[in-house]
Parts: structure tokens; C-alpha cells; sequence
């Protein structure tokens, strides 16, 4: 209705837009397809093309979860590999230990998540379609602003189209659009309290990072613009979504003292229980 109002919805027939909503491949975790895209990428007869870039995307995808997330990955946690065992350890667990789990639970989630993407566009890409990319090596941002151009892309895009876009138009507050969007993007994975704050924390760094990107730029402060300093930035960025883990994996397990009493261990204080 929205993109009928703005005029920017391509003309499609009936059969277009049954093929689009009906497209299986999408339907459990994106990626989120836009039907001008969906409109735009469609090819008419098989080639050999096609499904060379289809199972070659698949076997990507099988080989991110089975091969790196269920394997290596989890060989690099220690005794303590679960959110169960964590929360339950986590007064006798150092910083650095509390860390390592949150950062490894990170990149098998981004694992996980990508494998899934992976596997649905070279599902569909063996359909004769190409939908949306979902992610462009986040893992490799060096900073939160460009994580989030990385980082679910399709939700991010849409979240921009249809919150963060009309939130700006009315208040001509970004800040206010910015925790909009996020609350959305958290709110759209689950509709409970982990996955609101793990939205309220990323909104939070993103307006910080944008408030401080200007403030320097303003100054003329060049220094940060080093083409050296994005590789310490990429350590940090890691180190910034990982804190949102703390958030999520105890989703069912834990409640929000827990979540308080990650991010305290994080920074070298020990909460009672």
C-alpha cells in the first residue's frame, strides 16, 4: 500500500505477485525480498549458469553451518559451551573467559544466519532468481555504522524504507528515527525483553557513533580517517555487537538481572546472584 502511495511500485499481474509471496525459499528467515527486486531478477529459461552459482552458493551455505559452526567453532569454546553452563558459571568465570564465549556465540550466530541466507539465494538462484544479499562480511566492519550496512541487510533496508525514513520525516529527529528502526529490527526477531534490549543497545552505540563522526568531522580531526586504524576498528566493532549476545542467549534461560550481570563480569565486576 505504502509503495502504491509513492508510486514506486513496478506494474505486475496477479501471477507476479503470487509467485512472490509464495516464495518458499524466503519464508522462514529472509532474505527479505522486495517485490520490485523479485520483479526485476527473474530469468526466463535455465542455464548452466544458473545452477553452478546455485549449488555453489548452497554448498557455501552447508559448509559455514556444518563445517565452521557445528564443528570448529564450538572447539574453541572450552568447558563452558553453553548459554546454560555460562549463566550458571558466570560468577566464577574471568572477563577474558566471559568475552571469549560471547564473542565465539557471535560468529555462530553471524555463522548460522549467513549459512541460512546462503542457502535460500542459492535455493532460489537454481529457480532462476536473484534475490536480495543478506550480508557483506560484517565481521570484517570497522565500525558500527558500517556493521550495520553489512549486517542483514534486507531487514535493515526495509527498516530504513518503512520506520527510520517516515520517523525522520515527522520529527526530523535522526536519533529518534534511529532507536525506532532498532526497536523494530529487535522486536522482529522475538517480542520479549532480550531481543528489545539487544535493539536499545545497538541504537544506543549507532547514535553515539554517528554523534561522535560528526563532532570529529566538524574539528577536522583527520587523525581517525587513517586507512590503518580500521583494522584495530574491526576488533572493536566484534567486540561491540558481541556485548548484544549477552541480550540474546539467554533468551528462555535467563532474566534481565542475568543480562546485568554479563555486562558487569565484561568490565570486571562480579554481581551476586
Amino acid at each position: 500500500m505504502l509503495e502504491t502511495r509513492r508510486g514506486t511500485l513496478p506494474e505486475h499481474g496477479v501471477w507476479d505477485y503470487l509467485s512472490w509471496a509464495c516464495l518458499f525459499t524466503i519464508w522462514t528467515a529472509g532474505p527479505i525480498e522486495r517485490i520490485e527486486h523479485f520483479l526485476e531478477n527473474r530469468e526466463d529459461k535455465p542455464s548452466a549458469e544458473m545452477f553452478a552459482d546455485g549449488a555453489t552458493r548452497i554448498i557455501l551455505g552447508l559448509g559455514k553451518k556444518f563445517v565452521l559452526g557445528l564443528q570448529l567453532v564450538p572447539m574453541l569454546f572450552g568447558e563452558v559451551s553453553s548459554a546454560d553452563g555460562f549463566i550458571a558459571s558466570l560468577t566464577h568465570l574471568s572477563t577474558v573467559e566471559t568475552w571469549r564465549f560471547l564473542i565465539l556465540s557471535f560468529f555462530l550466530f553471524y555463522l548460522d544466519f549467513s549459512a541460512y541466507s546462503d542457502i535460500a539465494i542459492g535455493s532460489s538462484r537454481l529457480l532462476g532468481l536473484r534475490i536480495m544479499e543478506n550480508f557483506d562480511w560484517p565481521i570484517l566492519a570497522s565500525n558500527p555504522g558500517l556493521y550495520w550496512k553489512r549486517w542483514h541487510m534486507t531487514l535493515s533496508g526495509w527498516c530504513q524504507s518503512y520506520v527510520y525514513m517516515p520517523v525522520i520525516s515527522m520529527t526530523r529527529n535522526p536519533y529518534l528515527a534511529v532507536f525506532a528502526a532498532f526497536t523494530c529490527i529487535g522486536l522482529w526477531h522475538s517480542g520479549s525483553w532480550n531481543w528489545l534490549a539487544w535493539g536499545l543497545y545497538h541504537a544506543t552505540v549507532v547514535t553515539l557513533f554517528q554523534t561522535w563522526t560528526r563532532f570529529r568531522r566538524q574539528r577536522k580531526w583527520t587523525f581517525f580517517d587513517k586507512k590503518w586504524l580500521r583494522y584495530p576498528g574491526m576488533v572493536l566493532t566484534v567486540c561491540y555487537t558481541s556485548v548484544a549476545q549477552g541480550f540474546t542467549i539467554i533468551q528462555g534461560i535467563g532474566h534481565p538481572y542475568d543480562g546485568l550481570r554479563i555486562l558487569a563480569k565484561l568490565v570486571f565486576i562480579t554481581l551476586a546472584v
